[in-house]
């Protein structure tokens, strides 16, 4: 089977670890971003982290409670989604 190629040259920034979306929206956002900041230092790895307030609210209510869900995994206020997004950036 032959390798597959692109057809046109591709420019990448040379980056030799793994990368990561971390939604800000969730509830447990602070603790992740702690959680994935201590096992990189501990590894000794660069992870590429893009922090975002996060896209999928309104399907995470609705799974919520589809599922029946004592708590809702995401916050239900836009301010406190924006707190945690500062929260998380700073953690870093």
């Amino acid at each position: 089977m032959a390798r597959w190629r692109p057809r046109w040259p591709l420019y990448y920034p040379q980056w030799g670890g793994f990368g990561l979306a971390l939604q800000a929206y969730q509830t447990r956002s602070l603790a992740l971003v702690e959680h994935v900041i201590h096992t990189a230092r501990h590894l000794q790895i660069r992870l590429m982290c893009r922090l975002v307030k996060g896209a999928y609210w309104d399907a995470e209510i609705k799974r919520a409670q589809e599922l029946g869900l004592p708590h809702y995994p995401v916050f239900t206020h836009k301010h406190h989604t924006d707190i945690a997004y500062l929260a998380c950036a700073k953690a870093s």
